[in-house]
């Protein structure tokens, strides 16, 4: 487990986190680029004020278009 970080740490932690969530970045990608745990990204955006995107992001199967059999 982390030791609990400087507050102007985790101060800039929270402000890059917050920034890169609204510009689309998942906390998954942002946990990554910070070296940090989900968890953490998470508490982070929550703190922040942010409002939580839904789960699952784009759908990836799309169906496709269907046919013209005419």
């Amino acid at each position: 487990m982390h030791a609990e970080r400087p507050a102007t740490d985790r101060d800039a932690d929270r402000r890059f986190v917050v920034d890169r969530y609204a510009e689309g970045s998942s906390l998954r990608e942002i946990s990554a680029r910070l070296g940090r745990s989900y968890g953490y990204v998470r508490r982070l955006c929550l703190e922040g004020g942010i409002a939580m995107r839904p789960r699952g992001g784009p759908n990836r199967h799309r169906r496709p278009p269907d046919r013209d059999t005419s």
